[in-house]
């Protein structure tokens, strides 16, 4: 008796057709809360349809076929504000495959794309749009409540093998942390005298927004191995802020903030805003004598929950950041400590610190005493030849 072996053919093409990109989703994305799924897909369609509207970057989707079934996917870009230790990089994103075969094939587009525009080095997974799709392969902590701006993977996916079989190399481990310490030690030293903490309002972080600009180019001292750069993040948190329902902000009527602390920074920065219409999420340090923002924290709410209809009560601490010339000045801390306390007001009662690079110290050191790492992604690298 002879056995023979069918080998199944395989067939890649590049796509812009939107029904064609929603039937992949739909059948290969996995996503923890069945509930989500949908208007994960509807939101990211939405994105797709404005890139290939205006064209902004180059960028591919490959969608992969099998006896005219669906069987695999990928984005790839260069994204025109995306570095990789502040060198242009290409990436690939949303890899969705059934099995190694066609992983191979979608990677192997991708790196022929990228390679045809002269870059030589690939990082994945990076999802863009980041608030949406995280980056990283997840590696730790797949029990965890899905978070806005998270990567959540299926926990019996094999990709990560298949990538290590194809040359790519674990580059990048990010960790998220819950933040379990309402008040960091630091933070109880007097802010220095030259700064004041303040609350803006949607309108106002909008004028500001070239001072917070300036505040990312000039606070991180380290190269980072994933960074969006620009504007994009900026505007992707705006469009976050947006979204916060009227309701959320009901319940600080009823709150009295002397009751919370008896810092005189803490209560000059609620004296002087109106917490029915300030952004919670994001206390700001402001250089008094030349009413600049030297430091700020932008979290941001799951937006999970206000898709399914639920009160805000979870947040995300998305960026961090003190201008290079205001450190050890108790800016970072103390906005920490007071942003903790306020975002209470409102009903949040859980923070999680997100994507912190395992290789920044500075970054370990100040945040990681204070909490527990629940989550772990590694982020997948090659060079191409």
């Amino acid at each position: 008796m002879v056995q023979t072996t069918i080998q199944r053919k395989i067939l890649i093409h590049e796509t812009k057709k939107i029904d064609e990109i929603r039937e992949g989703f739909y059948k290969l994305l996995y996503v923890p809360d069945a509930r989500l799924k949908p208007l994960i897909i509807e939101q990211y369609l939405n994105y797709l349809e404005t890139i290939f509207s205006f064209g902004v970057f180059i960028f591919k989707i490959f969608i992969a076929y099998s006896d005219n079934e669906v069987c695999g996917l990928v984005t790839s870009q260069l994204h025109p504000t995306y570095t990789s230790y502040s060198r242009k990089c290409g990436t690939f994103g949303w890899l969705l495959g059934e099995d190694f075969e066609v992983i191979r094939m979608l990677l192997e587009k991708c790196e022929s794309f990228l390679k045809d525009h002269k870059v030589r080095k690939i990082r994945g997974n990076i999802n863009f749009p980041k608030h949406l799709g995280g980056i990283g392969f997840q590696t730790m902590g797949f029990e965890e409540p899905m978070l806005y701006g998270i990567a959540s993977d299926n926990p019996q996916s094999e990709n990560q093998k298949y990538l290590k079989a194809l040359g790519y190399i674990p580059e990048a481990e990010y960790t998220c942390v819950h933040v379990i310490d309402s008040a960091w030690k630091q933070g109880h030293k007097r802010l220095d005298s030259e700064i004041k903490i303040r609350y803006l309002t949607l309108s106002e972080i909008l004028k500001r927004k070239e001072e917070i600009l300036d505040i990312a180019r000039n606070s991180f001292r380290v190269l980072l191995p994933d960074s969006s750069g620009g504007d994009t993040g900026f505007n992707e948190i705006i469009d976050i802020y947006r979204q916060i329902p009227k309701s959320f902000y009901s319940l600080s009527r009823k709150v009295d903030p002397y009751n919370y602390s008896e810092r005189p920074e803490y209560r000059d920065a609620w004296d002087n805003c109106d917490l029915g219409k300030i952004i919670p999420f994001a206390p700001c340090a402001i250089d008094k004598k030349l009413d600049k923002i030297v430091g700020i924290i932008l979290a941001i709410p799951n937006l999970y929950q206000i898709w399914l209809g639920e009160p805000i009560t979870q947040a995300n601490v998305d960026t961090a950041m003190v201008h290079k010339e205001y450190v050890r000045k108790g800016i970072f801390s103390n906005l920490n400590n007071i942003g903790q306390i306020t975002i209470d007001f409102y009903g949040v009662n859980y923070m999680e610190g997100t994507t912190i690079w395992s290789n920044n110290e500075k970054a370990i050191a100040a945040i990681f005493p204070h909490s527990i790492a629940i989550r772990k992604h590694l982020v997948y690298q090659k060079r191409l030849k």
